[in-house]
């Protein structure tokens, strides 16, 4: 049996463990650590999320781990993201091509929650709580064949709220394959691990991804969906633009929403702009919110290698 059949039927087999896996998620459920959802790079905030199929360098490390090295090119990115009130997330990341098609990622991410007021049992207001959360992420990626890789990433969890703390390990999944113009992508998001609060202990939002995307306009553009199911949640799905007026300049939308009657977060349009000058890039993203004045995010990043 040649490389490429092996490969193939290795890719059909996995594909259909992460779609069986994805039943479990059908009954009802309570998940803790929901910031690991919130997206971390402005590329794939403005494309709404439909970055399963085509992430590359260090936003496969959030996207779909089989994209780390796919592409040869190393990256090392900064993210800033303007939340509601007084919520931030940061996010250091870095991506490193290795021989024979393999690549290694690293992230670092924290979302600070600001002041919150803290009252005893009585009402009375006993002083600034501090808390947040933090996120490490360790991804590896290996080419099966020119058209396939899969990917795996192990993710230390940690959040704190004052004097009470939680930690757990959970894992990602993803694999990715190329056809001409198309590419089509897998990622089981946080496969096991629970936080523990004192007695109770709560799942994280497990969460299985696929998507497709399609190069056009001289192959410099992408068009792109996706189709996410978290556990004891309903489906949603994502889909954005990415068009590339030149060689330094790109354009993104996307849309994102919810297929079921419940809304989401994640509801409505983005919009974003890149601009790459030779090695180094900035990315900026602008997300309407109901709740906010929107938010804005905006990735730097400098690249390397190939």
């Amino acid at each position: 049996m040649s490389n490429c059949r092996f490969c193939q039927i290795a890719f059909v087999i996995c594909s259909a463990l992460l779609v069986s896996a994805s039943v479990v998620f059908a009954g009802p459920g309570t998940n803790s650590g929901d910031f690991l959802n919130i997206p971390v790079f402005s590329r794939g905030a403005a494309l709404s999320g439909a970055l399963v199929a085509n992430a590359d360098g260090a936003n496969a490390l959030f996207y779909n781990p089989a994209g780390v090295g796919r592409d040869g090119t190393g990256e090392v990115s900064f993210s800033h993201t303007e939340l509601m009130q007084d919520l931030r997330l940061d996010n250091f990341s870095m991506a490193i091509p290795l021989k024979n098609g393999s690549g290694i990622g690293l992230g670092l991410t924290y979302l600070g929650y600001g002041s919150i007021a803290g009252y005893d049992v009585g009402g009375v207001a006993t002083g600034d709580l501090s808390a947040y959360s933090f996120m490490l992420n360790l991804g590896y990626s290996q080419k099966l064949s020119e058209s396939f890789s899969a990917g795996v990433a192990v993710k230390p969890v940690f959040e704190k709220l004052d004097d009470l703390e939680a930690s757990t390990i959970t894992f990602d999944l993803g694999l990715m394959a190329e056809f001409g113009q198309f590419s089509v992508g897998a990622q089981y998001a946080n496969l096991g691990g629970r936080l523990k609060y004192v007695e109770e202990e709560i799942s994280l939002p497990a969460t299985m991804r696929l998507g497709v995307s399609y190069r056009t306009f001289g192959s410099s553009s992408v068009i792109s969906v996706a189709g996410n199911k978290e556990q004891g949640e309903g489906v949603s799905f994502g889909a954005g633009l990415e068009y590339a007026y030149s060689s330094m300049l790109v354009f993104r939308a996307g849309y994102g929403g919810s297929l079921e009657e419940t809304s989401t977060s994640a509801d409505g349009m983005a919009l974003g702009i890149g601009l790459m000058l030779d090695h180094v890039g900035i990315d900026y993203t602008y997300r309407p919110s109901s709740t906010s004045e929107g938010i804005h995010q905006i990735t730097g990043c400098y690249r390397f290698g190939r």
